[in-house]
């Protein structure tokens, strides 16, 4: 194939970007690209930066302006495709892929349509599909209808047409998509052009909304909406929501917008919660300390949960050191001595069940510390399940050391009864020689074990 210098530096060029040496990644409009530094130790020669930044500016500018693939002909984007479909690296070949059938579908959507049926890849098709759509939408869905046999399929990638449609004219993509039959399909193509529409203007979808009447499909629309506008104009979005009546749909928002809120500002956004009805109050609580939790010093969370331990519900306190502890279980171990009894065992059961999984021996060594009662006693319960899939004798040693009978029973019989699955003799032996459960328990849990291990005889020629 004979490619001329300017064919050339653009096909360089592509195999530069796609191939990730610096780590660029293509947005989604297939049109601009992001830079991600790479950081090295040491510092470099000044030439070598100069040059790198020159290089980098110079490609960003081609990439951006719409010029990187304007050179390539239809029989070289094939070309292209067939070379990155036989990638060995499958994140090499996503990202070249999808890429270039998206490009591909600009100037010949029929090739790179029939390129991605051929492969039989559905997510291909949807790209292509979506940049026909934009600006061919009777010719997409003529094509879906003459190429696509299997009615479902056609269904899921319709949604990509619609899609593309909205993304250059959601008023129109809206009309289609009302002209459709009742059903889900209609109600699916529905929420799929909303969104795209208020990616681009929410209002105006807030003013389409004020002119249709109201029903479960356009309440399940205006939801999609209102998440949207959380996001996009956070603080707008929630004056609105502090003035709706209570309701289920205010519940929702409300965590939303509280829990974006807190991200910047969490002393904030419990001023704001604090001004709700209480259910609406409560959700927004939850999503604050979630939020909050996350951030780098979690102390400003628990100092709140220590001094408001009293009038917060056992959900919210339970949902907010949930969220603490899977953040910062450190500072929640550091700070259990100064919480409630309640918030104690909470923290602790958290604690436990999830350093038994992410750092067993932090988990194990921290276990060691508690003092014989409820705390350990709720240590070990929410432990166990993580103790017994690592080392299962050691997890039977553990449960026999609860201190309320009741649960030292329960936890022993877990074991023994997972044990035994898959080493009877030695989970029956272990039992035996155990003080921690009477005699009488422990012939009842034998005898439990045993008929559930009880097997159909299995004839052998």
């Amino acid at each position: 194939m004979n490619i001329d210098m300017t064919k050339k530096y653009a096909l360089v060029v592509i195999v530069f970007v796609l191939g990730g040496v610096l780590g660029w990644v293509i947005h989604p409009d297939g049109h601009s690209v992001v830079h991600h530094e790479v950081h090295t130790d040491g510092p470099r020669p000044l030439t070598e930066s100069a040059n790198e930044t020159v290089l980098q500016q110079e490609t960003v500018s081609v990439v951006e302006e719409g010029q990187l693939f304007q050179h390539l002909d239809a029989s070289e984007m094939a070309h292209l495709a067939a070379v990155a479909a036989q990638s060995d690296d499958p994140l090499e070949k996503e990202a070249l892929l999808r890429l270039l059938v998206n490009e591909w579908a600009k100037t010949d959507p029929d090739a790179a349509l029939t390129f991605a049926n051929e492969a039989q890849r559905n997510d291909l098709l949807q790209i292509a599909l979506a940049r026909l759509g934009a600006t061919q939408p009777d010719a997409a869905l003529a094509w879906l209808d003459t190429q696509i046999n299997d009615p479902g399929l056609q269904d899921y990638l319709s949604m990509s047409v619609y899609q593309g449609i909205a993304r250059l004219n959601p008023t129109t993509a809206m009309d289609l998509a009302l002209s459709l039959p009742q059903g889900s399909q209609r109600d699916s193509i529905l929420h799929v052009v909303v969104d795209e529409w208020a990616k681009k203007d929410v209002h105006a979808v807030f003013d389409w909304i004020e002119t249709v009447e109201m029903s479960a499909e356009v309440e399940s629309l205006y939801s999609g909406v209102m998440y949207r506008y959380i996001t996009a104009e956070p603080q707008e979005a929630a004056a609105l929501v502090a003035e709706m009546h209570p309701c289920a749909l205010k519940v929702n928002f409300a965590a939303t917008s509280a829990r974006l809120q807190a991200q910047e500002d969490p002393v904030s956004a419990l001023a704001w919660a604090d001004g709700l009805d209480p259910e609406a109050r409560e959700a927004a609580m939850i999503g604050i300390m979630d939020s909050w939790a996350a951030r780098p010093d979690a102390s400003g969370a628990i100092d709140f949960i220590i001094a408001g331990s009293e009038s917060m519900s056992s959900d919210l306190a339970r949902s907010a050191i949930i969220s603490l502890v899977h953040q910062q279980p450190e500072q929640v171990i550091a700070s259990i001595p100064k919480m409630s009894r309640r918030d104690q065992l909470l923290a602790v059961e958290q604690v436990a069940g999830t350093l038994s999984v992410s750092a067993p021996e932090r988990c194990a060594s921290w276990m060691q510390t508690l003092p014989q009662g409820p705390l350990r006693d709720g240590a070990i319960e929410h432990s166990l399940d993580a103790s017994i899939r690592r080392d299962t004798s050691d997890a039977f040693r553990l449960s026999e050391t609860v201190d309320d009978e009741s649960l030292r029973l329960a936890l022993v019989s877990r074991v023994v009864e997972r044990w035994s699955a898959w080493d009877f003799v030695a989970a029956e032996a272990a039992l035996a020689d155990s003080s921690s459960i009477s005699e009488e328990a422990k012939d009842a849990l034998l005898d439990r074990v045993s008929q559930n291990l009880r097997m159909n005889d299995i004839l052998l020629p």
